[in-house]
């Protein structure tokens, strides 16, 4: 089917510095992934460190840092990941999720979703745990 590029705008939290970007649509990527020049160049630092699953299975530390993403008029602050050596700039389930984005694979491109999917539990209601009887 091939990629799917998404337009993004990303923005420092301070909002000062912005830059518009093409990146690849990943869905079995969990975060967006910023190379590091991209985020230097915007001011957008880590301030944390965690460990990552690569596509191939590696396990890598990469610098997490926080942004505005938008796209379609829609944005959020979001975590993203900062890229080292040649990690691509990504799109990742988390930022498809806060701008309620879905992914047409066949057309290769982005659209917002009617409604955001969220479906309940077994045993919950309400966000109250149910407590079940085994008899």
């Amino acid at each position: 089917m091939g990629e799917t590029i998404g337009h993004i705008k990303v923005t420092s939290l301070d909002g000062l510095r912005w830059a518009e970007l093409d990146a690849v649509v990943d869905t079995g990527a969990t975060m967006t992934v910023l190379p590091m020049g991209k985020a230097a160049a915007l001011g957008i630092a880590a301030d944390r460190v965690m460990e990552v699953e690569l596509g191939d299975g590696r396990i890598v530390q990469r610098g997490v840092a926080h942004a505005w993403i938008e796209w379609g008029g829609r944005r959020s602050i979001n975590p993203v990941l900062i890229g080292e050596g040649t990690d691509a700039c990504v799109i990742g389930v988390v930022t498809l999720e806060t701008l309620g984005l879905g992914v047409d694979p066949v057309k290769r491109g982005l659209f917002f979703l009617p409604a955001i999917h969220h479906y309940r539990a077994a045993g919950i209601q309400r966000g109250l745990a149910v407590e079940r009887s085994s008899s």
